[in-house]
């Protein structure tokens, strides 16, 4: 069968709020992703924090790029960066993934509070 495709989530601007592997983590790991039998690395993934200036996400998307270059050849080249409200940033830094499930279908319900 085929192999899942998969991508390594990268806590780039390394928030509390957010999963994924610190930056300097990065190579170690791909390389170890990419021996397990059944998975196929396509690349690195990453949410910036949207709360910062568009001049910050702009440079965060673009450290996560260059840390996807240096993850090659465990990679397969693939960047999964931007979501509706930031997507031509993250397609200008290199994204051939992006998110737009807002701009779609519009604003998710917020979530019932207990």
């Amino acid at each position: 069968s085929e192999p899942l495709r998969v991508f390594v989530q990268i806590n780039v601007d390394q928030e509390g709020s957010k999963s994924g592997i610190e930056p300097g983590e990065a190579v170690s790991f791909c390389k170890h992703v990419a021996q397990v039998k059944g998975l196929r690395l396509e690349g690195l993934m990453a949410l910036p924090d949207l709360n910062r200036p568009p001049s910050e996400i702009r440079e965060s998307f673009r450290r996560v790029a260059a840390l996807e270059r240096e993850c090659r050849p465990w990679t397969s080249g693939q960047l999964s960066m931007g979501t509706s409200t930031d997507y031509s940033v993250a397609i200008e830094a290199g994204s051939t993934c992006v998110r737009l499930g807002q701009v779609l279908f519009g604003a998710r319900p917020s979530p019932l509070k207990p």
